[in-house]
């Protein structure tokens, strides 16, 4: 069977479908977007990446986990 047809099959099957949490289920699978795999980093960018977080750190370059929530929050309004 080729796709067009697997899809036509599917759509058949789904206009009979009257389970409302099945048609939800199916919708999320359909939607859901796959994250990319963070690329690899050589040993010198990630102690380079260490170094600049502790120079961070000991210059008061912080926030709490409180102030972060509050930004992570602010993210997902956008």
């Amino acid at each position: 069977m080729n796709i067009r047809a697997e899809k036509i099959s599917i759509i058949e099957q789904l206009i009979n479908v009257n389970d409302e949490g099945l048609l939800k289920k199916i919708k999320n699978i359909l939607t859901q977007t796959v994250k990319p795999r963070p690329e690899r980093m050589d040993i010198e960018t990630f102690f380079a990446k260490i170094d600049e977080s502790e120079k961070a750190f000991e210059q008061g370059r912080t926030i709490s986990q409180d102030e972060l929530r509050k930004e992570i929050k602010h993210w997902r309004k956008k």
